[in-house]
């Protein structure tokens, strides 16, 4: 069996109810240093979620991706089987946790996770993917 997908850069745009979020945040918490004359922190307030939302449009234009019985094609960089120790689903992300490295996370669309699930369970476990709470924050913000 084989399974292919593709995700655009706009498919994965972070949401405007979190862009909004974010901005009230980082605005009432520079306003409150900036009152109590903490400005290290008023300029950390300022400059951190502008770091953020930059950082999560740092991803590829086009993100392609195919399953066969040779492995894991992903962005031209092709991932063994055997190489790998497990694979997770996580929303709307494929994450591969290769054999002593940190995992990888791929944007997949959420709709494609059930038959992605179906073809790579026949050639490697799935496994629930243990997640911290920065990658929970990456993945939210959708920085990985």
């Amino acid at each position: 069996m084989t399974f292919n997908w593709e995700i655009t850069k706009s498919d994965r745009h972070m949401p405007w109810k979190t862009l909004l979020f974010i901005g009230l945040i980082s605005l009432s918490s520079a306003a409150y240093f900036f009152v109590i004359k903490s400005y290290f922190a008023f300029a950390l307030f300022i400059i951190a979620p502008i770091v953020m939302i930059l950082t999560s449009m740092q991803c590829p234009d086009k993100t392609t991706g195919s399953v066969s019985s040779n492995g894991i094609l992903i962005n031209d960089k092709n991932y063994n089987y055997d190489s790998l120790e497990y694979f997770s689903i996580v929303r709307d992300y494929l994450i591969l946790k290769p054999k002593e490295e940190k995992a990888q996370y791929f944007a997949i669309h959420e709709h494609d996770s059930d038959d992605l699930r179906e073809v790579l369970s026949g050639y490697i476990p799935e496994k629930e993917h243990d997640e911290n709470l920065i990658d929970i924050i990456n993945r939210y913000l959708r920085i990985h």
